[in-house]
């Protein structure tokens, strides 16, 4: 565990004046420090801290900053460098009102150099937490300071609860450092069950975000889905070509599979939404693809709706998945006629989208609009007949 630390607050004399004349010279000497650490102008801050050495661990904000905050939070390397030779290794461990020392700043900037350059001077700047006790790591993840985070993380995981933990490997996913939550699985396979504030699983989380896999029009047919399933040389490449996140997805939906206990099982997949239906609706094709490959019976889930995706992907209008209804077989007929409760079909579902999708789109999209309304008008015609023939 890391060393326990008592808050240090910094000198308050300057914003807490005796006089009003004193107020006013303080007013001056803190704008002028403060536009020093801002704009990287040693040479202004030098001259005022020689006169008056007190001013180096003062506050010069009412949030209760010092200079080193300011120039921490500025990301001036050359000017925190310079500060640190006139500091003690306690003098940067004073923290501002909300309880955050310039290591925190630091580290939810994500420079590394300035980090660095802090816990030379004290090692234990990373074990500090800052305001509602968070961690420097973890208010590294919530920012997004993917570096800073997994420079952080094997240095103070040992700090953090159970309860952190989760949380950190959640906050990783939500601001798309998955290699890191990758890594954080890996050591702790029950994270597959962790969930944020929202009761939303890795797994929920990731279905929403299609943006963070690759385009892999290669894997764009059941076939794919289904050879895939044993197929070593799949595995293969797409562990050489797919990114963090697809092999986040990956591990975390093996781990799903192989919890024996169905109730477990449905309340990851089922839990605060249904998992399948999350990916359909923000078209996650590829979210969908891990999950189907390995477990073809999901295409015939039903929302509470009573839908399959296929019906999802209509109304939506997710060309990519509804066209894996060619390749399913015979339960493409079923599936075709299949109503939901509220009495539509396919047919009826994917003229919807091909109807409103007349009320968007008349400026620069309009022949991609046109392109994709013929396709749809193509699935459209296909689904008639299939229907008629029943």
């Amino acid at each position: 565990m890391g060393a326990n630390y008592k808050r240090m607050r910094p000198l308050n004399y300057l914003i807490s004046p005796d006089s009003i004349e004193a107020q006013e010279k303080n007013h001056s000497i803190c704008i002028a420090l403060y536009n020093a650490a801002l704009n990287n102008d040693w040479k202004a801050a030098e001259k005022i801290i020689s006169a008056d050495t007190r001013v180096k661990t003062a506050a010069i904000t009412k949030l209760e900053e010092t200079i080193l905050h300011v120039a921490v939070g500025a990301q001036n390397v050359e000017f925190v460098e310079k500060l640190l030779k006139l500091l003690s290794d306690e003098d940067v461990l004073l923290q501002d009102s909300r309880e955050n020392t310039a290591f925190s700043y630091a580290a939810a900037s994500g420079n590394l150099m300035i980090a660095q350059l802090l816990m030379r001077k004290n090692e234990g700047l990373p074990f500090i937490r800052g305001g509602e006790g968070v961690s420097p790591l973890y208010l590294a993840a919530s920012f997004g300071r993917a570096q800073m985070a997994s420079f952080l993380y094997p240095k103070t995981i040992h700090i953090l609860q159970v309860g952190e933990r989760k949380g950190l490997f959640l906050q990783c996913i939500n601001f798309g450092i998955y290699d890191l939550a990758l890594k954080m699985f890996k050591e702790d396979i029950s994270l597959v069950r962790a969930r944020d504030l929202s009761n939303n699983t890795a797994l929920h989380i990731l279905a929403g975000r299609p943006k963070a896999f690759p385009e892999q029009d290669k894997y764009n047919s059941m076939k794919h889905l289904m050879k895939s399933s044993n197929n070593d040389d799949h595995h293969d490449h797409m562990n050489e070509s797919s990114n963090e996140a697809l092999k986040l997805v990956r591990e975390l939906w093996r781990e799903t599979l192989n919890n024996k206990d169905e109730n477990c099982f449905r309340q990851i997949i089922d839990t605060p939404s249904k998992l399948l239906f999350d990916a359909t609706e923000s078209g996650n094709f590829m979210f969908l693809f891990e999950l189907i490959r390995v477990c073809p019976d999901l295409l015939i889930e039903r929302n509470e709706d009573d839908q399959t995706i296929f019906h999802v992907a209509a109304l939506k209008g997710h060309k990519r998945i509804f066209n894996l209804i060619h390749e399913i077989g015979f339960k493409k007929d079923i599936i075709t006629s299949m109503e939901d409760k509220f009495g539509n079909n396919l047919l009826h579902l994917a003229g919807t989208f091909v109807a409103s999708s007349h009320e968007y789109d008349y400026g620069m999209r309009k022949i991609l609009q046109l392109r994709q309304e013929f396709e749809w008008f193509k699935i459209y015609i296909y689904i008639f007949f299939v229907t008629c023939r029943k």
